[in-house]
Protein backbone atom coordinates (compact mmCIF):
# COMPACT_ATOMS: atom_id res chain seq x y z
CA UNK A 1 0.00 0.00 0.00
CA UNK A 2 1.06 3.54 -1.00
CA UNK A 3 1.35 6.19 1.84
CA UNK A 4 1.92 9.94 0.98
CA UNK A 5 5.07 9.74 3.12
CA UNK A 6 8.55 10.84 1.33
CA UNK A 7 12.37 10.97 1.94
CA UNK A 8 15.46 11.91 0.55
CA UNK A 9 17.86 8.90 0.30
CA UNK A 10 21.40 10.03 -1.51
CA UNK A 11 20.01 12.59 -2.88
CA UNK A 12 16.40 11.12 -4.39
CA UNK A 13 13.41 11.95 -3.43
CA UNK A 14 11.85 8.51 -1.99
CA UNK A 15 8.13 7.39 -1.80
CA UNK A 16 7.06 4.99 1.31
CA UNK A 17 4.89 1.98 0.65
CA UNK A 18 3.94 -0.17 3.71
CA UNK A 19 3.87 -4.30 2.53
CA UNK A 20 2.09 -6.23 4.72
CA UNK A 21 2.33 -10.22 4.96
CA UNK A 22 0.98 -12.88 7.41
CA UNK A 23 2.83 -15.96 7.97
CA UNK A 24 1.66 -18.78 10.63
CA UNK A 25 3.72 -19.76 13.42
CA UNK A 26 3.18 -22.45 16.23
CA UNK A 27 3.11 -21.06 19.51
CA UNK A 28 1.95 -23.36 22.09
CA UNK A 29 1.19 -26.15 19.99
CA UNK A 30 -1.59 -23.46 18.74
CA UNK A 31 -1.32 -22.22 15.40
CA UNK A 32 -1.51 -18.46 15.05
CA UNK A 33 -1.41 -15.71 12.23
CA UNK A 34 1.64 -12.98 12.74
CA UNK A 35 1.13 -9.79 10.14
CA UNK A 36 4.31 -8.14 9.87
CA UNK A 37 5.14 -4.69 8.40
CA UNK A 38 7.91 -4.18 6.16
CA UNK A 39 8.87 -0.23 4.85
CA UNK A 40 9.81 0.09 0.85
CA UNK A 41 11.45 3.38 -0.17
CA UNK A 42 11.81 3.62 -3.46
CA UNK A 43 12.35 6.30 -6.40
CA UNK A 44 11.66 6.85 -9.87
CA UNK A 45 14.19 9.31 -10.23
CA UNK A 46 16.36 6.75 -11.55
CA UNK A 47 14.63 5.93 -14.81
CA UNK A 48 14.68 2.30 -14.14
CA UNK A 49 13.01 -0.67 -12.06
CA UNK A 50 14.93 -2.38 -9.28
CA UNK A 51 14.25 -3.99 -6.25
CA UNK A 52 16.76 -6.71 -3.84
CA UNK A 53 13.20 -8.36 -2.91
CA UNK A 54 10.91 -8.37 -6.28
CA UNK A 55 8.66 -10.47 -4.49
CA UNK A 56 7.69 -8.17 -2.43
CA UNK A 57 7.87 -4.81 -4.19
CA UNK A 58 8.74 -4.12 -8.31
CA UNK A 59 8.44 -0.43 -8.64
CA UNK A 60 10.71 2.42 -9.15
CA UNK A 61 14.20 1.73 -7.76
CA UNK A 62 14.21 0.84 -4.21
CA UNK A 63 16.81 2.50 -2.31
CA UNK A 64 15.49 1.31 1.44
CA UNK A 65 13.66 -1.59 3.06
CA UNK A 66 12.92 -1.22 6.79
CA UNK A 67 11.55 -4.50 8.46
CA UNK A 68 10.55 -6.08 12.02
CA UNK A 69 14.29 -6.05 13.43
CA UNK A 70 16.23 -4.91 10.10
CA UNK A 71 16.93 -2.51 7.41
CA UNK A 72 18.93 -2.52 4.35
CA UNK A 73 19.46 1.40 3.23
CA UNK A 74 21.70 1.94 -0.25
CA UNK A 75 25.20 3.74 0.78
CA UNK A 76 25.83 4.99 -2.73
CA UNK A 77 24.79 4.33 -6.60
CA UNK A 78 27.66 3.78 -8.70
CA UNK A 79 27.09 4.17 -12.68
CA UNK A 80 28.46 1.75 -15.23
CA UNK A 81 27.70 -0.16 -18.50
CA UNK A 82 26.77 -3.69 -18.20
CA UNK A 83 26.68 -6.50 -20.62
CA UNK A 84 23.40 -8.12 -21.42
CA UNK A 85 25.55 -11.36 -20.62
CA UNK A 86 25.60 -10.44 -17.55
CA UNK A 87 21.90 -9.74 -16.61
CA UNK A 88 20.64 -12.96 -19.09
CA UNK A 89 19.13 -15.64 -17.11
CA UNK A 90 21.38 -19.30 -17.60
CA UNK A 91 19.80 -21.60 -20.18
CA UNK A 92 19.17 -24.09 -17.72
CA UNK A 93 17.22 -21.40 -15.42
CA UNK A 94 13.10 -22.06 -15.02
CA UNK A 95 10.95 -19.55 -14.77
CA UNK A 96 8.34 -20.18 -11.57
CA UNK A 97 5.41 -18.03 -10.69
CA UNK A 98 5.14 -16.12 -7.10
CA UNK A 99 3.06 -19.18 -5.91
CA UNK A 100 5.43 -21.41 -6.79
CA UNK A 101 8.22 -19.37 -5.41
CA UNK A 102 6.05 -19.66 -1.88
CA UNK A 103 5.65 -23.44 -2.01
CA UNK A 104 9.66 -23.72 -2.51
CA UNK A 105 10.14 -21.67 0.05
CA UNK A 106 8.00 -23.00 2.80
CA UNK A 107 8.95 -26.82 1.56
CA UNK A 108 12.57 -25.59 2.47
CA UNK A 109 11.92 -24.24 5.64
CA UNK A 110 10.34 -27.40 6.67
CA UNK A 111 12.97 -29.46 5.85
CA UNK A 112 15.54 -26.94 7.97
CA UNK A 113 13.10 -27.06 11.18
CA UNK A 114 13.03 -30.93 10.42
CA UNK A 115 16.65 -31.42 10.02
CA UNK A 116 17.42 -29.01 13.75
CA UNK A 117 18.37 -30.91 17.12
CA UNK A 118 15.39 -32.35 18.42
CA UNK A 119 13.90 -32.99 15.38
CA UNK A 120 11.56 -30.17 14.74
CA UNK A 121 9.21 -31.14 17.72
CA UNK A 122 8.70 -29.12 20.43
CA UNK A 123 10.13 -28.73 24.17
CA UNK A 124 8.03 -28.52 27.28
CA UNK A 125 8.83 -26.98 30.31
CA UNK A 126 7.78 -26.31 33.71
CA UNK A 127 8.31 -23.94 36.48
CA UNK A 128 7.47 -24.59 40.25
Amino acid sequence: MKTDSTKQILGFTCHQAIVRSTRAIKILDMDKNVVEETKIWYTKDLGFDFSPNPNMWTEGAVLAIEGRGNSSIAKSIEYRNVSSKDVTAPKKAKLITPEEYKNKMENMMKRFRQNRPGGGQGRAFGMN
